[in-house]
């Protein structure tokens, strides 16, 4: 998972960790419900950045290792719980190209189905036995003869075969 840039190395299940307060009056404060142990490529800091309720970053802090990061976490927490690194996948930045996108889950073995008109469907899911996310490509909703399947381990792995997967289906006539 990737926030502000960041890989997360591992983050918070959703809890309460306080809250952001401004000094402008006008700028609600913001309850903090995810805390992410972050790293950036080429970086040897490590940050801890506050995120809300939607896994959108709102803070950081800056600390020398992965320890001090989690010590500064539990003062916001003493009952913090930590999970893998990929929570919440976001595709606002994926073009569907017409097709018809429903969601079900943020994060799941559901997440996604791209319905498309000429018979074609994209599946996306993270199946957790195998720790990997799934894209299955089926015809017409026929699930006993798949057509493709590509399997990532990170979430810009995903996306890149998405991609590739709807560039597929968009050579492929009804």
């Amino acid at each position: 998972m990737i926030l502000d840039g960041a890989e997360v190395i591992v983050i918070s299940k959703r809890d309460d960790f306080g809250v952001i307060k401004y000094t402008d009056k006008f700028i609600k404060p913001i309850s903090v419900k995810y805390i992410a142990i972050c790293k950036y490529e080429n970086d040897k800091l490590i940050y801890v950045i506050l995120c809300n309720d939607k896994i959108e970053v709102e803070q950081n802090n800056v600390f020398n290792t992965i320890e001090e990061a989690k010590r500064y976490a539990l003062e916001k927490n003493k009952n913090i719980i930590w999970e893998s690194g990929i929570k919440y996948i976001s595709f606002n930045d994926v073009d569907f190209q017409d097709g018809k996108v429903k969601r079900f889950e943020s994060f799941g073995e559901d997440m996604l189905e791209i319905w498309y008109s000429n018979g074609y469907m994209i599946d996306v899911g993270f199946i957790e036995f195998i720790n990997s996310f799934v894209i299955t490509i089926v015809k017409d909703n026929d699930w006993i003869n798949i057509i493709k399947e590509f399997e990532a381990k990170s979430d810009i792995e995903l996306k890149r075969k998405l991609k590739e997967a709807i560039k597929w289906i968009k050579t492929k006539k009804k």
